[in-house]
């Protein structure tokens, strides 16, 4: 129920409520044993709405656990933890798809932004970076091949425009 909520909020944000008097302690008493008797549920509900990929809101129920339920309430926090990492690795894997898809387009701008938001620490961070370096070297040996078709019909100035696209570093510089 709401008040329920808004209980367990104020025991969880350490709040004086309890104190005041606001809330008698029986019925402090029987919120740290609803979370205590339902800890398990509360956890495994946590856990299928992660695997519904509705993580935000496997997030916020574990938050609800108020912290006096020492056990669950650390339980909650490991498996908050866990399932962040299996959002960002989410996000990673629908980034990565998009970066392909606009790769694919010859949109390569756009794919190297839908990759640059990617953390090293998520699992598909090298599968990101080699993505990146396949786009590099794609609009290199695009650039490459403008500017010798260039010098083959003897435009040297858009040989040099198409040579200027590619950055000094890249691997096909030298080629």
């Amino acid at each position: 129920s709401l008040h329920s909520l808004e209980t367990a909020e104020a025991l969880r944000a350490g709040s004086n409520v309890c104190h005041q008097g606001s809330i008698p302690k029986e019925g402090k008493n029987k919120i740290i044993e609803y979370y205590n008797s339902q800890c398990d549920f509360i956890l495994k509900d946590a856990n299928a709405a992660a695997g519904r990929k509705e993580y935000d809101q496997a997030i916020y129920d574990l938050l609800l656990v108020p912290d006096v339920c020492k056990d669950c309430y650390m339980k909650a926090i490991d498996l908050t933890n866990d399932i962040y990492m299996q959002k960002l690795n989410n996000e990673c894997q629908e980034m990565l798809a998009k970066a392909r898809v606009a790769k694919s387009n010859d949109k390569y701008e756009e794919a190297a932004n839908h990759l640059a938001p990617i953390l090293p620490d998520v699992e598909c961070y090298a599968d990101a970076q080699a993505l990146l370096k396949e786009i590099e070297d794609h609009k290199c040996a695009v650039s490459l091949g403008k500017a010798k078709g260039a010098w083959a019909n003897r435009n040297s100035k858009e040989a040099s425009k198409a040579l200027a696209e590619i950055s000094f570093d890249s691997n096909c510089s030298s080629a």
